[in-house]
């Protein structure tokens, strides 16, 4: 089982390591599950292993665009100004 768990009320930086097949991915899932209300991202990252590149683009939000980000299921996504100053 490949699930991070412990979502809360409070900020938490969260790491998590994984191997992708030998294709190309063109995107990560957040499956947040059946959680009512709001789930705030910030600062988003993958970066790839043994080089340092950053594969998301716009993972901090700081541009307010949303561009390459979607939801499913019913729910809407939204940039929040007044967002997580990161760790």
């Amino acid at each position: 089982n490949n699930a991070i768990t412990g979502i809360g009320r409070e900020w938490k930086r969260v790491e998590y390591t994984f191997t992708t097949p030998n294709r190309q991915l063109d995107k990560i899932v957040f499956n947040i599950g059946h959680i009512a209300g709001s789930i705030y991202l910030d600062d988003v990252s993958v970066i790839r292993q043994g080089t340092g590149t950053e594969l998301i683009q716009n993972g901090d939000f700081e541009s307010g665009i949303l561009e390459r980000w979607d939801s499913n299921g019913g729910a809407t996504v939204t940039v929040v100004p007044e967002g997580h100053v990161g760790q």
